[in-house]
């Protein structure tokens, strides 16, 4: 089932740079999706700067050479500005260039540039939205091209600027105290403690994303998060490591159920989750050895460790201790997991269901009657005193998110879900036009690396959101180990075509009187190019 929401999208930006006397000027274009060349590619009309920035003259040749590949250039990032910049070089009047537009000057700069044999170069990028990003780097604003953007992107302290130093020295700060409030670690003499059984620890620091409900960036803010090396733990063999999590059936069942019984559903996540598990570490000896600005922070003694006593962040085993806290205390309050799923939690008043609840790690969706004198919403307020939570948002009041997943609620208690940020941000091959006509050529080792890489985005959307996409992403899978450059266009216009409908929805209707399960398979013979099969996810040689 599918439906649609208002599409906002309706122009995306392509790029224009230029390059002249060692300054490039990126241009922006607005233009609708359907003014489309053959191979799909935007054209470009009414310009507007963006940015410009300084690049090494060396890197420009002549107006007569020619760049083959516009990523040899490694533009890098560049500056915003807020106006277009002048072309104070050009003298109007003597250009032959009849346009009075800034942009425009620019190109007439360009003529004369080419004209005068100076060094000068333009290229000409057609570019979608999630090709041009505004990210940060060590806690300042650029632009990035042509460059996805690296979401949570490990930070390294010694790069930044003193602001942002002391701004990530308050987040360790917290992050330890978290640690002593939990009672996750004590400090003891590392006298005696064999050196198999004294684990390391280090900082892992990003900025976090901090959006409004629409997905846009608001600020970010420092992240630091203090983990132990868990891959030096001497009883690694022997420890249970499997830790279920909520699979894409049961999350749709879930919403289908919480629709029909015109529930409200609601999104909370559990802050330092691990940290809030029982001391499972405390019989068996596990020691680790903090960094320099923990023990400084504590007024530690260079002899002295952490023993460690929960499962903490690092150790391999600990998302199964926290499944198992949270188990525990939900069955301890009444809920009953489900037989067939082991993350979902049902909850039953006199023998009829009240409301249910589905886990991913520290994610929890929660669904019932949004009543606080009910059974529910007592059940529902009793979890919440048990753990600290860092946001708990009702779908009925805005737009939440679970687990990459958009998700509203209706007035009717319909809920749909989407994946529209997501789609946005599945990037396509790099081709040129030449490469393009080249259809029977076999892919590269680094065109086959992004034609990977983009196979797993489609195939993520696919079994999350958008089922249409199965058939097609199963079948160009099947092609990866002899694609072709036609292979790759087919995987672009795919890209494409998901990016245009990335506003359809998975729909669970709340009107439904008498509801059917009905499944269906594909268990065609032969149906892939080297004439093996597909069935199942799996593939069966000839």
């Amino acid at each position: 089932m599918s439906g649609s929401r208002s599409n906002l999208r309706s122009r995306s930006p392509s790029a224009r740079i230029h390059f002249s006397q060692g300054q490039y000027e990126i241009y922006m274009s607005s233009q609708k999706h359907d003014n489309e060349d053959e191979h799909g590619d935007e054209h470009v009309d009414d310009d507007e700067c963006i940015g410009s920035a300084h690049v090494d003259h060396s890197m420009l040749q002549s107006h007569e050479d020619t760049i083959l590949n516009a990523e040899d250039l490694r533009l890098g990032c560049f500056a915003k500005v807020s106006q277009w910049p002048e072309s104070s070089s050009v003298d109007r009047s003597q250009t032959t260039c009849s346009h009075t537009s800034r942009h425009k000057d620019n190109q007439c700069f360009f003529l004369e540039s080419v004209s005068q044999n100076r060094s000068c170069v333009e290229i000409v990028l057609n570019v979608a939205p999630r090709d041009v990003h505004q990210g940060f780097r060590n806690g300042k604003k650029e632009w990035k091209l042509n460059e996805k953007p690296k979401r949570r992107a490990k930070v390294q302290f010694r790069t930044l600027t003193d602001d942002d130093k002391l701004d990530f020295l308050r987040a360790m700060k917290d992050e330890v105290g978290s640690y002593l409030e939990h009672e996750a670690v004590s400090i003891a003499s590392r006298v005696g403690v064999p050196e198999s059984r004294l684990l390391g620890m280090q900082w892992v620091l990003s900025w976090k994303r901090v959006e409004d409900q629409d997905g846009n960036l608001l600020h970010q803010k420092p992240k630091a998060r203090l983990i132990i090396k868990g891959f030096q733990d001497p009883d690694l063999l022997a420890l249970r490591r499997d830790s279920p999590t909520l699979s894409t059936q049961s999350r749709n069942g879930v919403l289908s159920l919480a629709a029909q019984m015109h529930w409200d559903i609601a999104t909370g996540d559990i802050k330092t989750a691990f940290l809030n598990g029982d001391q499972t570490e405390a019989q068996r000896a596990i020691f680790a050895d903090p960094p320099d600005e923990v023990k400084l922070m504590l007024g530690m003694e260079p002899h002295e460790v952490f023993r460690v006593l929960k499962a903490v962040y690092g150790l391999l085993h600990a998302p199964r201790c926290w499944f198992d806290k949270l188990n525990s205390v939900l069955v301890g309050q009444g809920w009953v997991k489900s037989r067939l799923e082991p993350c979902v939690w049902k909850l039953y008043e006199n023998g009829e269901l009240q409301g249910l609840i589905g886990g991913h790690v520290d994610d929890l969706l929660v669904c019932g009657p949004r009543n606080p004198d009910s059974y529910f919403g007592q059940k529902v307020q009793q979890l919440r005193e048990s753990f600290p939570f860092g946001s708990w948002k009702w779908a009925m009041d805005e737009s939440i998110t679970f687990c990459g997943c958009e998700v509203e609620q209706n007035k009717d208690f319909s809920i749909d879900i989407s994946q529209e940020r997501y789609a946005d941000h599945i990037a396509e091959i790099n081709l040129t036009k030449e490469r393009k006509m080249q259809k029977e050529d076999s892919l590269t080792e680094a065109e086959k690396k992004q034609f990977r890489v983009i196979l797993g985005a489609l195939a993520w959307r696919s079994t999350q959101t958008a089922p249409w996409l199965c058939a097609s992403t199963s079948y160009l899978q099947g092609c990866f180990q002899t694609a072709t450059v036609e292979d790759a266009l087919e995987l672009n216009k795919l890209v494409r075509s998901q990016r245009q409908f990335g506003d359809t929805t998975l729909h669970f209707s709340s009107k439904i009187q008498k509801p059917m399960l009905v499944t269906f398979h594909d268990a065609s013979w032969s149906n892939r190019r080297d004439l093996s099969s597909r069935w199942n996810d799996h593939s069966l040689d000839k």
